[in-house]
């Protein structure tokens, strides 16, 4: 198979009357639309018809065939989605292993995507927006905390890096061994990827808050935001002030409660970069207990409530996340769930550097004038193809 194609998708070779796309498998991000329609307007002749795509999904080498990873990514939303419709355990699990092959594979070190499956050319936000609405809701359908890790690392290194000044969504290179940076390779993709940007963005603002059973509530992101949270205990509303992902500061002020009188289990995320976790409530320390990766505080909530939420963070070496990657002695700095970048001549890291913050976002190494800063921005005019614009983001550590 040929290497082909363009970021907007070219005719790849023609048989009969069928045009075949160089977005290899694109026929099955129609699939979650035709489950959507099907969750409104059950049909069983359409049922029929998403059981059958399902079926050929599922037959597909998609390392061997080099199948696209957004067209994977959304054809897993729709697994997921048919998954809620029917229950059925299977359709999960074969979630779980396509999006653990993507993870291990077709992963950029900052967390964006391969295009393709076998080839690091540049990267898509629709497949990144995609990776993380998947992983959110493998998180919300499992229990497993490092999906919602996950979730972290693409909303922030991925969702953060790819949204443009304008506020549309473009794509990046592959960061490779050979020079480790992370580069913009084209601006904006506004016939595809903005549109899909917006969906991550709103999807981001619905997994802020969850519920379960008669008194749980759970906070898995961190987010300047107010919610009204409906469960049998009691209508509550909470008020969140955030300092995350640059400090592990979190408050939560109780606005009103109809829950007063019962105790309501606040689930707060606590991924494994949180540092020795404390809360507070009403500016007095309480005990928690640790239930899969969230800190759990039991306590009748009622207006004017104070909940202060705290952990650590600190720049720590990591090994690479993509195992197809060929080579040893590499590796990656974060700070909590940011993927940390230098921009200048390319470098190398020693055996146990020492970093020292500087401000909210820099930090420096030793005390030389090698500077970090995250590659999350926020509408940043300086990320753009022609400005020369690029961040290091894989270090070779010699003897490692």
């Amino acid at each position: 198979m040929h290497d082909v194609g363009e970021a907007s998708g070219t005719t790849q070779n023609a048989i009969g009357n069928w045009l075949l796309s160089s977005d290899i498998g694109c026929d099955f991000i129609f699939m979650d639309g035709v489950i959507h329609a099907y969750a409104l307007f059950p049909d069983p002749a359409v049922k029929e018809l998403i059981e059958e795509m399902i079926q050929r999904f599922l037959q597909m080498d998609l390392v061997s065939i080099k199948a696209q990873t957004h067209a994977t990514l959304t054809a897993l939303r729709g697994l997921l989605r048919y998954y809620t419709i029917t229950h059925q355990h299977y359709l999960l699990e074969e979630a779980v292993k396509r999006y653990q092959l993507y993870r291990n594979e077709a992963i950029t070190e900052n967390y964006e995507n391969y295009n393709w499956f076998g080839r690091p050319e540049w990267t898509e936000p629709c497949a990144i927006v995609d990776a993380f609405m998947v992983a959110a809701q493998l998180w919300q359908f499992s229990g497993d905390p490092d999906y919602l890790e996950d979730a972290h690392l693409m909303y922030y290194n991925a969702l953060g890096h790819t949204q443009r000044e304008n506020g549309g969504f473009g794509l990046d290179n592959c960061p490779n061994l050979k020079d480790g940076t992370l580069a913009v390779y084209a601006d904006e993709a506004y016939w595809c990827c903005t549109m899909r940007g917006g969906e991550g963005l709103a999807a981001a603002v619905r997994y802020n808050y969850f519920t379960g059973g008669k008194r749980d509530v759970y906070v898995p992101f961190f987010n300047n935001s107010e919610v009204t949270v409906d469960i049998p205990a009691g209508e509550t509303t909470l008020r969140q002030k955030s300092g995350y992902p640059y400090q592990g500061d979190v408050v939560l002020e109780v606005l009103d409660s109809k829950a007063a009188n019962k105790a309501v289990r606040l689930h707060l995320f606590m991924p494994e970069w949180a540092e020795s976790p404390t809360i507070n409530v009403n500016d007095k320390p309480v005990s928690y207990k640790k239930e899969n990766g969230f800190a759990v505080l039991k306590a009748k909530l009622k207006k004017g409530d104070r909940i202060h939420y705290t952990f650590g963070m600190t720049p720590r070496i990591q090994q690479l996340s993509n195992k197809s990657l060929k080579g040893t002695g590499y590796r990656k700095i974060v700070y909590g769930p940011l993927v940390l970048g230098y921009q200048g001549k390319k470098i190398q890291l020693a055996d146990k550097p020492v970093f020292n913050r500087l401000d909210k976002d820099q930090w420096e190494l030793g005390n030389g004038n090698i500077r970090f800063s995250p590659v999350f921005h926020v509408l940043d005019p300086k990320v753009k193809e022609k400005s020369g614009y690029q961040k290091q983001i894989i270090f070779e550590v010699p003897g490692q």
